[in-house]
């Protein structure tokens, strides 16, 4: 028996064994190993500066404290001066002075090259050290993908399901066929089995994708006399020998908008599904955004006016690529709608022609000085903030201003979380006082640290810029303590902005100004209509003639 069981697992061994062995020959295990060499050494190369920098002011403070010496020296000399001129020629003097002068000057010299270099080993620290938790690095660009951990306490339990839990089984759904299985042979024509009326059901799923073609036939009549030709109308859409219903259009449409497949790789797809019986052009695959965007202008019109009626909304933007050029998106956004634009340019310009140039009430963003003149109030994203936070508390070590002020508004955030769940709108005022009572107290600290230890401006002014930014717009950062429907984050404008930015990078790019509209145009109606189906949302709008 233990001769069968060690049989049992080397086999099991083996079979582990091969299954790595497939995956490390596989495609997306050499990709990542790619991917980490190239991160590795790019680390390396980094490692490789730095330490030059370090053996270099190394050699530079050996080159000062023999400076200093020697003007040490000369000093004494110098004051020494009456006593040797009965001893020493005038010339003599002069060259003494001379000397003097220029080990001054290569003193201070060497003094700010150290200083350089110093402030080039903070800044480059500073880049090798920052990620997605304390800057606006995706997290996809950490070197090695670094496990970002969540906020709940650990404990001894195993993850997964915990006794007790009930489970999720899959759905049910209305079978299209049934197959009856015939009963086992030990209970056919045996009197001791009986029937207990209840069916035992297991389902088996399938999806395949059928190629519907519905051909509309008229028979042709000519007059004898002028010889006009005449023949039934074909229905509504039906123009050319070949048409595409709109169920094939939103599938193409969803696959371009939403999954960000380039045309190319859409018709590869429609094509293998079909068996090569769906073979659509780029022409006609370009063109469907354009379609669904005149065919839903009056649905974006709707979206409009429930925005600029919402209490608040968010603003953001983000630059995508056209032809190699810059462009812009502006996202607009709130819990009835979402609606994107293109534009040439930032700043007043992108905002013109928006919901927000006409919003009367609270704009959420990321503090950008154009987003100030709209909106009758404004209420800050904390997230970028606690980000530039740890990452001046990292880089700034002596200073303990920014762990204090990231520990205040994270307390600060889960506190309102509280209040929301408890069903209040806004929080206690003794809570909101203590609050921003030491916000102000954290300012004052961080002032007071910055004259005691001054920040080097030319190499890393982020923590000085983050503390007046956080001292100048106080109000604007704490403004959801006092009314707790607004959102302490700029969350949902930037999710959309991420898609946006997916989608220029990978879906092949976009040609013109106008198809970057015409897709911000088709994510605004997916976007607003979060509770349905983006196949169904895509299929109602290409379905409008």
């Amino acid at each position: 028996m233990i001769a069968c069981m060690n049989c049992k697992r080397h086999g099991e061994i083996l079979s582990l064994r091969a299954e790595v062995k497939r995956f490390e020959n596989g495609v997306e295990y050499q990709k990542l190993t790619k991917e980490l060499q190239k991160k590795n050494a790019e680390i390396e190369r980094c490692n490789v500066i730095i330490a030059r920098y370090i053996v270099l002011i190394s050699q530079m403070k050996e080159k000062l404290t023999d400076r200093e010496e020697q003007i040490r020296i000369l000093t004494v000399t110098n004051e020494c001066k009456d006593d040797l001129l009965s001893s020493v020629d005038l010339h003599t003097v002069i060259d003494l002075k001379t000397a003097v002068h220029q080990l001054q000057v290569q003193n201070t010299q060497l003094t700010e090259q150290v200083q350089q270099k110093d402030g080039m080993i903070l800044k480059l620290q500073a880049q090798l050290n920052r990620d997605c938790t304390n800057s606006s690095k995706p997290s996809s660009q950490d070197p090695n993908h670094k496990i970002i951990h969540n906020n709940r306490p650990k404990t001894s339990r195993r993850p997964g399901g915990q006794p007790g839990h009930k489970g999720h089984r899959r759905k049910l759904h209305t079978p299209t066929s049934i197959v009856r299985l015939n009963p086992p042979e030990e209970v056919v024509d045996n009197p001791e089995y009986f029937k207990t009326g209840k069916i035992i059901a297991k389902q088996l799923i399938r999806a395949s994708v059928l190629v519907e073609v519905i051909q509309y036939e008229a028979e042709e009549y000519q007059s004898h006399l002028t010889g006009k030709r005449k023949a039934a109308k074909f229905p509504l859409g039906i123009n050319n020998e070949v048409e595409y219903d709109a169920s094939v259009e939103a599938l193409a449409t969803l696959l371009h908008s939403h999954g960000n497949v380039s045309y190319d790789k859409i018709k590869e797809i429609l094509s293998d599904l079909t068996n090569g019986d769906l073979s659509l052009s780029k022409g006609k695959l370009s063109g469907l955004e354009k379609k669904f965007s005149k065919n839903t202008a009056e649905e974006r019109k709707t979206i409009w006016n429930r925005m600029i009626q919402y209490p608040f909304m968010h603003i953001d933007g983000t630059t995508v690529r056209l032809n190699g050029s810059a462009s812009n998106v502006i996202i607009t956004t709130s819990p009835v709608g979402t609606l994107l634009f293109q534009r040439d340019h930032k700043g007043f310009e992108g905002v013109r022609g928006t919901p927000a140039e006409e919003y009367d009430h609270t704009l959420v963003h990321d503090g950008e000085s154009t987003f100030f003149r709209y909106g009758t109030d404004h209420q800050l994203c904390l997230v970028h903030e606690m980000r530039y936070l740890i990452d001046s508390s990292e880089n700034e070590p002596k200073l303990t201003w920014a762990g204090k002020m990231h520990a205040l508004l994270q307390s600060s955030i889960h506190t309102a979380n509280e209040a929301r769940a408890a069903g209040k709108n806004k929080l206690d005022i003794w809570q909101i006082l203590a609050i921003e009572n030491q916000y102000k107290d954290i300012i004052q600290l961080a002032v007071k640290e910055y004259e005691e230890n001054p920040p080097n401006m030319k190499y890393y002014p982020n923590g000085y810029n983050t503390m007046k930014r956080l001292s100048s717009n106080r109000a604007f950062y704490l403004r959801f303590l006092h009314n707790l429907s607004l959102p302490d984050t700029n969350n949902a404008a930037e999710g959309i902005a991420r898609k946006e930015k997916m989608h220029s990078k990978q879906s092949g790019g976009y040609r013109s100004s106008d198809h970057i509209q015409y897709h911000c145009d088709v994510l605004s109606v997916i976007e607003s209509k979060r509770e349905s189906s983006r196949y169904q949302t895509l299929l109602s709008g290409l379905k409008k003639h």
